[in-house]
């Protein structure tokens, strides 16, 4: 069965948290107070967002801009990818981010064939954003993407890749979410403040070049 690596990619792929840069950048204060909530789990990040987009400002343009300049990624994350390419082994991204800047920062770094599952943004006319989230759970409706559900979706042997700091507060949860899956001895759960490239290549000895 062929082994797909599902990663995130906010303080994973990505160097910083996009999410997390776009609102210094770009919301009002009030987005301290929504990401307290957020962090202290009274609400997921569903309701994070759709509070975050009403106080978001700013054009595509300078938005956009704003992205390329901030664009750097693990510098290790294309040699990795190359290498599971070679091998024949998959790679999605699956990220409760959202989907501009992730297919943004992938063009960027010719990285754009790599599949990804995000919430999804629409650039309102002149100013500000509205987000969707087709990749959310309704038996749970906390996160935008529910990763649960999409690692759920591959009959491809999973190494699941769940590295960013967003993820820390629903972090508990995903692992007992992820432990219901059925176990089969390629199944893994990443957790670790580790470079994907690194940490993937160096504890699947099978894998390294």
């Amino acid at each position: 069965m062929k082994q797909l690596i599902l990663c995130d990619f906010d303080g994973t792929i990505s160097v910083q948290d996009m999410g997390y840069a776009l609102v210094t950048q770009f919301a009002s204060s009030e987005w301290e107070s929504i990401d307290r909530d957020f962090r202290e789990r009274k609400i997921g990040s569903k309701e994070a967002y759709s509070r975050i987009a009403k106080i978001l400002s700013g054009d595509e343009p300078t938005i956009l801009r704003f992205i390329q300049e901030h664009s750097h990624i693990d510098p290790s994350f294309p040699t990795f990818y190359e290498y599971c390419h070679e091998k024949g082994i998959d790679i999605k991204i699956v990220s409760d981010g959202l989907d501009f800047y992730i297919k943004k920062i992938l063009e960027i770094h010719h990285l754009s064939e790599i599949p990804f599952y995000a919430n999804c943004t629409h650039f309102l006319r002149g100013d500000g954003i509205e987000i969707s989230f087709p990749h959310s759970e309704e038996e749970c409706g906390l996160c935008g993407t529910c990763k649960k559900s999409l690692s759920k979706t591959t009959g491809k042997n999973m190494i699941l890749s769940f590295l960013s700091e967003t993820d820390s507060p629903t972090g508990a949860q995903l692992r007992k979410q992820i432990s219901s899956l059925p176990k089969t001895p390629s199944t893994a759960i990443v957790q670790n403040k580790i470079s994907p490239a690194i940490f993937l290549s160096t504890s699947m000895r099978s894998w390294v070049i």
